[in-house]
């Protein structure tokens, strides 16, 4: 089995009485020593979390450039030769994507097939993950499998702010349930993951930690629960990508442990969420910004937190589109209702950030040779704008402005705040510098005609400097010969005004 787009490689990692967990095989084996070792430790749950007999799914997140997500179908039977009384057992699939709904269904199809017929398996899933072809976000694949064939859509992960214009009736809610929407993890149903009481009493909070950035630790019964929950929470600020650290499942042998811990301690700890089972992480980070510990009982139940977040409080129009009733197409409906609200909850919020991303057309049209540039961005500047009150902003409708200034405070100082607002910039200023040549190259030099000798000189030199630039470059001819063209008639206008002096 070689490596491939969508899949790095296949692991099984056992327990030895002698050294603990080991990776035992591993296809294709690129990994080295220090990484297979890290890849053990996070490939079994902590033995607090999962005391029973049968078989565990759950995901985790390696450190390693670009981060590597493992998808782990853990087994543990009663075995009265070892010494322990039990199999232990993972099998890991290894990728550098976040997909989590795809690599899941792939998981749980291989995992019982190889421990009921271990090794022969992975030439056939092998010639399955030839056939996927490339990555291409926002296509929809039908997507082969060992007699299975698994339909899923490529996420992308274009971070705009302009809002997708949907209705808010229930038609105009299912015609949306198959629209590919940017953002990771936005294929996790979180109504289903956590149940309606969850979604009613926790959700906008979650959404305001992580959106600020702050640090938050989740501790749940379930490695399964627990890493879903850390994924799917995340996604809840699209079209925003979360750009902070997060572990979704977090052990104490986790490599980055005592990094992650050296930080808590000396107060560094930020734009950091971590999931985890067992209650001494619980313990250690007990004063971690925002620490939740929640019991599956018929749904998430919290029993403990120390955050105290409500700028945005439960959105009560959204909250009466809700079906009660857990049937799957229920299910997916209200998830469907939540995302979108989410969604337009951060462009919402993003709104007011447009005027540092775009320049006035008008001017630009008018006099493409005048240097323009993005407004600067000033944090002090951007909260007084938002803090007058002749200003509008859209959050506004989900709270109050003195809230909205504490949140924007707040949001500007974030990890995720610093990379989405600079990729934004950058494109912004791709998209403006296309915008600008191309009114050079249709400028109508003629409405300069009738300007003094000493302006039309300036614009003269200005189009012959444009002119040198685009011969040196060489990419756009029909450009270069409309600003050749431009030249011609400005020399002839000059020239017939040097005549009649």
């Amino acid at each position: 089995m070689e490596s491939n787009l969508w899949v790095k490689c296949f692991s099984v990692v056992t327990f030895d009485e002698d050294v603990g967990q080991k990776v035992e095989f591993q296809v294709p084996a690129i990994m080295t020593e220090e990484q297979q070792q890290a890849l053990a430790f996070l490939a079994f749950p902590d033995s607090n979390s999962f005391n029973i007999i049968g078989d565990l799914m759950y995901v985790f997140k390696m450190k390693h450039e670009p981060s590597l997500f493992g998808y782990v179908y853990f087994r543990q039977q009663r075995d009265p030769t070892k010494p322990r009384k039990f199999f232990q057992k993972s099998l890991v699939l290894v990728s550098e994507h976040p997909y989590i709904s795809l690599f899941r269904q792939v998981i749980e199809i291989v995992g019982p097939l190889y421990f009921d017929h271990g090794e022969s398996i992975f030439e056939a899933i092998n010639s399955c993950l030839r056939s996927w072809g490339n990555i291409i976000p926002g296509r929809t694949y039908e997507l082969p499998m060992l007699g299975t064939v698994i339909v899923f859509t490529i996420p992308s992960t274009e971070q705009t702010i302009i809002p997708q214009l949907l209705g808010d009736g229930i038609t105009d809610i299912l015609d949306s349930m198959n629209i590919g929407h940017p953002g990771l993890f936005q294929d996790i149903n979180l109504c289903e993951l956590v149940g309606m009481p969850f979604i009613k009493k926790y959700l906008w909070s979650f959404w305001e930690v992580l959106i600020c950035g702050e640090a938050t630790l989740i501790v749940t019964d379930s490695p399964e629960t627990c890493s879903i929950l850390i994924l799917g929470l995340l996604s809840l600020i699209s079209p925003l990508i979360y750009s902070g650290e997060f572990h979704p499942y977090f052990t104490i042998f986790d490599p980055e442990f005592r990094d992650i811990q050296s930080l808590y301690e000396k107060k560094k700890l930020t734009d950091m969420v971590i999931g985890a089972t067992n209650p001494y992480i619980l313990k250690i980070f007990s004063d971690m910004d925002n620490v939740y510990q929640f019991e599956d009982q018929n749904g998430l139940q919290l029993t403990y937190t120390n955050a105290n977040n409500g700028i945005i409080p439960p959105y009560k129009p959204v909250l009466s589109q809700l079906f009660e009733s857990n049937t799957k197409e229920v299910l997916a409906i209200n998830n469907t209702t939540i995302r979108r609200h989410f969604r337009e909850l951060t462009i919402s919020f993003l709104q007011p950030f447009e005027q540092y991303l775009s320049m006035d057309l008008t001017k630009i049209q008018e006099s493409p040779f005048t240097p323009l540039s993005l407004k600067p961005f000033s944090e002090q500047e951007f909260l007084s704008f938002a803090n007058n009150s002749r200003n509008m902003l859209p959050l506004l409708k989900y709270t109050t402005r003195p809230k909205a200034l504490s949140l924007y405070n707040r949001f500007i100082k974030s990890t995720t705040f610093n990379k989405w607002f600079a990729s934004q910039r950058q494109k912004a200023n791709e998209k403006s510098d296309k915008i600008i040549r191309n009114a050079m190259y249709d400028f109508d030099v003629s409405k300069i005609f009738c300007m003094e000798k000493k302006e039309r000189n300036v614009y003269y030199q200005k189009i012959k400097g444009r002119l040198m630039y685009e011969e040196k470059v060489g990419e756009n001819f029909e450009g270069i010969n409309k600003l050749k063209n431009q030249l011609s008639l400005l020399e002839q206008n000059i020239a017939g005004l040097n005549n009649t002096v």
